[in-house]
């Protein structure tokens, strides 16, 4: 019988890059904003970005740790896969994990 631990099914992967995603969209989507040019004055910036999410999240410090929390939950879920993958696809693990971890540190002073 084949031992189903060693199957190399990338799903805690997968899920650590679906919330990286979503942590890297709320940073870079306010670094673009903040580098435009049209908009001149920061309360304009500030209500532009805004306008991207929904009305429950219309508060920059819920975005900033949500933003924490699922770049977290990225780096926890890439740690967990690690020792479930081949060597292929470690290197992308690797890579995941230190994205989310500079978003994640990167959100945790926008907190301060």
């Amino acid at each position: 019988m084949e031992n189903k631990s060693h199957s190399a099914k990338p799903v805690l992967l997968i899920m650590a890059f679906i919330l990286l995603a979503i942590a890297l969209y709320i940073q870079v989507s306010w670094i673009v904003v903040f580098n435009m040019e049209k908009l001149v004055t920061p309360a304009d910036k500030t209500a532009y970005y805004m306008s991207h999410f929904p009305s429950f999240l219309q508060n920059s410090i819920t975005l900033v740790f949500i933003a924490f929390l699922v770049s977290s939950g990225a780096f926890i879920l890439s740690a967990l896969s690690l020792n479930k993958l081949k060597n292929g696809l470690k290197g992308v693990a690797y890579l995941t994990i230190a994205v989310s971890l500079i978003v994640a540190l990167l959100s945790l002073f926008q907190l301060m």
